[in-house]
């Protein structure tokens, strides 16, 4: 979501590191997405949780997100390590609930 992530040798040579460059057109439509979801289905995409009801959430349309610096040197193994805590909050919303049939999808 940063931009280009190819991984380098680091300075060391023992660990890779990934190109953290900046896509400032990437990181404005990912910018409407997170606010997407969180203005309309109630999901703070980043703590991976979901609030049934708007007053619920911590700060109801507040500060929603602030982006922090980009970091100088991210190694490989830290980038898997974030993307697997991620997935692993957000699985729960990517499972199908219920499926419905196909007499119940028609409108009367």
């Amino acid at each position: 979501l940063m931009g280009t992530a190819s991984p380098t040798q680091g300075e060391s040579g023992d660990k890779p590191e990934v190109d953290l460059s900046r896509d400032s057109g990437l990181l404005r439509v990912l910018d409407r997405l997170v606010l997407y979801l969180r203005v309309v289905h109630s999901l703070d995409y980043y703590n991976g949780l979901d609030y049934p009801y708007e007053d619920e959430m911590p700060n109801r349309c507040g500060i929603i997100h602030v982006r922090g610096a980009t970091p100088e040197k991210c190694t490989v193994a830290e980038v898997q390590e974030w993307q697997k805590g991620l997935n692993q909050r957000l699985e729960p919303f990517w499972q199908e609930k219920e499926s419905l049939k196909d007499e119940e999808v028609v409108k009367p």
